[in-house]
């Protein structure tokens, strides 16, 4: 399914997001806990899940801020997710790049993985990690590494393109890393601070897409997430271009 971040649209109301993504033609939205649903919050939620339902749209996730490796209580996360009804919550792998972490701190970010993978699976819901700079997902090959040893059929990847790579050493890497990707955030960027249309890296994504499609033995939801200038009518274009990437 297609979808937006909630995170595209930091300053803007879950319901003004909500008419936005119905608007334009999207299927679902995965809510951050960071700023529209806190994980604090059972009541928020429980509002957002009701306009989500009247909107006829659906809750792919929830995108947590939730370090790995910091033993912190998970419940609260898993009992927003029960809520949103969605199967995944999104977690993050560290705060330290792989080539910088110390042994003792990545044993602890696979046993925290391990752990809140077991309450997930106990209520029927999936970890899923970001894949991102600046923690153990930085590279595939640390990425791929992370998946092995946390070894647990409900942890899974997310993907997006990693800054570092060429576009043509993304896709070498993909069928390396498909086993475990569910999620996708879908943006077309040389930084957080150059962005660019995604009508312009059509090919580039097209290639993605079509790999993880066909190698991912997981479900996939493809999501907006940083557009130009974090404008609704960047969020409208950039629907078009991603109904168009999907098309079968």
């Amino acid at each position: 399914m297609i979808g937006l971040c909630s995170v595209t649209l930091r300053d803007k109301k879950a319901e003004e997001i909500i008419d936005l993504v119905k608007d334009a033609g999207l299927e679902v939205i995965e809510w951050g806990s960071d700023v529209h649903v806190p994980e604090t919050d059972s009541e928020n939620a429980k509002n957002v899940a009701e306009m989500m339902q009247e909107a006829g749209l659906q809750t792919s996730s929830y995108g947590s801020y939730y370090q790995l490796g910091s033993f912190e209580d998970f419940k609260p996360y898993i009992e927003i997710a029960k809520i949103l009804g969605v199967s995944i919550i999104r977690v993050w792998s560290g705060e330290t790049g792989s080539k910088e972490i110390e042994d003792s701190a990545r044993a602890k970010i696979v046993e925290d993985a391990q752990r809140i993978g077991e309450m997930a699976r106990a209520e029927n819901l999936n970890i899923a990690i970001e894949y991102h700079r600046e923690t153990l997902t930085d590279t595939p090959e640390s990425a791929e590494q992370l998946m092995k040893e946390i070894n647990t059929p409900n942890v899974l990847l997310y993907w997006q393109p990693a800054e570092s790579l060429s576009v043509e050493e993304r896709i070498e890497s993909l069928p390396k890393l498909a086993p475990w990707i569910t999620n996708v955030h879908v943006f077309h960027w040389e930084d957080f601070h150059h962005r660019f249309p995604l009508a312009e890296g059509f090919d580039e994504w097209k290639q993605y897409i079509d790999i993880i499609s066909e190698e991912s033995p997981h479900e996939q939801n493809f999501l907006l997430e940083f557009v130009p200038n974090d404008s609704p009518e960047n969020v409208y274009e950039s629907a078009e271009t991603l109904k168009k990437l999907v098309e079968k």
